[in-house]
């Protein structure tokens, strides 16, 4: 039996600075400055049993926050904050799982279960900026986009699966069903509700929670000592409980419901390794509005080359030649909402002492 522990501090400092640099009396300024530091206590059990085919793991984490008094300086515009008042999060999450191998069948049986959790950040507290008034030219608009009251985000996750060795190990079958609740999580709205307290358009909000369920199988084979191919398919079907960041979607923005994936790794001698990477995302939906529809990216095909080659060796020290290629086909597709670069290549060494 193992068992760990330790105290975690954690120190986030904000410092936000805006001007639009417009003559008198029309300018605007911000300036807001937040600390936060955070005290973490947490530990780590493992215990092998029965002759170690059963493996039991605990762990847990005590956190709370200490959020300092914010500063603003604002001029020609009211603070929105001025008169807020909040309170710090604390958090307690555990998470626990169990595995079982049967020898004679050479199966592994496992399951876990847990919660998380995320503080919301500075910015997402007290962020603001400009943005262009389009029935006005050359005019820009002063608004806050954080919401002080901001509450943490919660997760409840559980997930099972089982693991089976064929031909003495050299091939590995792997499925996997998973369940997480989403209790409560911080968004992004471009609408938000009238009457907004801060007089935000649009900024961070606690949104709905929602759920994500589906199902993941992979294989992992070794058909030679210096071959290994694994492929993996998963499934996942997200929502959210409500339509708050654009009317009428529900469907969880810029991940795909089906995803395969394929990596193959050779050591052709002692010296020169490839790895071919290559994988298929389906659409996604993106939280950009145009005539009062979520955007739809289409899925796409993306392939990856990587080559390394250890050019000297000696007790203690070393040296690796590497190069890789990026999107090797010239793919095109998009990373939240912005079209990708298509071909790229960089190389480098990396020196080992």
């Amino acid at each position: 039996m193992s068992l760990t522990g330790g105290y975690e501090f954690e120190h986030e400092f904000y410092l936000d600075h805006q001007d639009d640099n417009m003559p008198s009396p029309s300018r605007v300024t911000e300036w807001t400055r937040a600390r936060q530091d955070s005290h973490a206590g947490y530990f780590a059990a493992q215990a092998s049993l029965l002759n170690r085919r059963l493996q039991v793991s605990l762990s847990g984490r005590a956190q709370t926050f200490d959020v300092a008094k914010p500063e603003f300086q604002y001029s020609g515009v009211s603070n929105p904050y001025a008169n807020v008042s909040f309170d710090a999060p604390h958090a307690l999450t555990g998470d626990a799982s169990v595995a079982y191998f049967i020898s004679k069948s050479s199966t592994k049986l496992r399951v876990h279960g847990g919660n998380s959790y995320r503080a919301p950040g500075l910015y997402e507290r007290f962020g603001a900026g400009f943005y262009s008034d389009y029935s006005t030219p050359n005019k820009v608009i002063f608004t806050p986009y954080g919401d002080p009251r901001l509450a943490p985000d919660r997760y409840n996750s559980v997930d099972g699966g089982i693991d089976q060795y064929l031909l003495r190990d050299r091939l590995r079958v792997s499925g996997t069903v998973f369940y997480t609740r989403i209790v409560q999580i911080t968004n992004w709205s471009y609408s938000l509700p009238s009457g907004d307290p801060f007089g935000r358009p649009y900024g961070y909000m606690n949104g709905s929670g929602g759920i994500s369920r589906g199902a993941e199988t992979s294989v992992e084979a070794r058909p030679m000592k210096t071959l290994t191919v694994t492929g993996s398919y998963t499934y996942a079907n997200a929502d959210t409980d409500k339509d708050s960041t654009v009317s009428g979607y529900y469907r969880t923005f810029n991940l795909p419901k089906h995803a395969l994936g394929m990596v193959a790794s050779k050591q052709w001698t002692s010296k020169l390794t490839t790895t071919l990477d290559l994988f298929h995302y389906s659409d996604t939906l993106n939280s950009y509005v145009k005539y009062g529809r979520a955007m739809r990216f289409p899925g796409y095909t993306k392939t990856n080359l990587v080559a390394s080659y250890q050019a000297w060796q000696r007790e203690r020290q070393s040296a690796r030649i590497y190069a890789k290629i990026d999107n090797l086909f010239s793919s095109t597709y998009y990373v939240s909402g912005y079209r990708a670069a298509g071909t790229t290549a960089l190389g480098g060494i990396t020196y080992s002492f």
